[in-house]
């Protein structure tokens, strides 16, 4: 039987905390192993409202970070019950905008943000983060990177955080 952890690298890239009182970035991952990684935000409750861009990095501790096209998908219904992905693929065509407008409705909502290395320009900047707005209020976030389509397959996936 094949496990999800043993064809894909799971990283936790911003343990659940409040995410009043300036922007945050999520730990930066890399796909110079990986053909695909697909970003988890899960929300929690937002008293506010917040931007969400995905950004390509030059190095795991960027000193250049550039908004970049991306595609996503949010949950349609807000009870935690049932906060499943079955809202539609959208594309953020507009990059420095990123999702312009997270706000209370999207209370205990998850995110997936699809990405393909390609569309990162990987191998050349392999580096990848989710950047968050500060909502001036409340609001509860956590993001987790799963990095699958591993370009040499191991025993263990690659490690995506150098």
């Amino acid at each position: 039987m094949t496990q999800l952890s043993q064809v894909t690298k799971i990283v936790g890239c911003y343990a659940p905390k409040d995410i009043n009182g300036g922007a945050i970035n999520s730990d930066i991952v890399g796909l110079k192993e990986y053909n695909h990684v697909t970003f988890l935000v899960y929300l929690g409750n937002l008293a506010g409202n917040t931007t969400l861009t995905v950004e390509k990095c030059d190095t795991i501790v960027p000193g250049t970070a550039t908004a970049i096209t991306f595609n996503y998908r949010i949950a349609s219904a807000g009870a935690v019950a049932s906060s499943e992905l079955d809202g539609a693929l959208t594309a953020v065509t507009v990059a420095a905008t990123g999702i312009p407008l997270l706000a209370a409705s999207d209370d205990n909502k998850i995110l997936a943000i699809e990405l393909d290395a390609d569309e990162i320009a990987a191998p050349t900047t392999p580096y990848v983060r989710v950047a968050m707005s500060d909502p001036a209020a409340a609001g509860l976030v956590s993001i987790v990177a799963i990095l699958s389509e591993a370009r040499y397959l191991k025993d263990v996936p690659p490690s995506a955080i150098d």
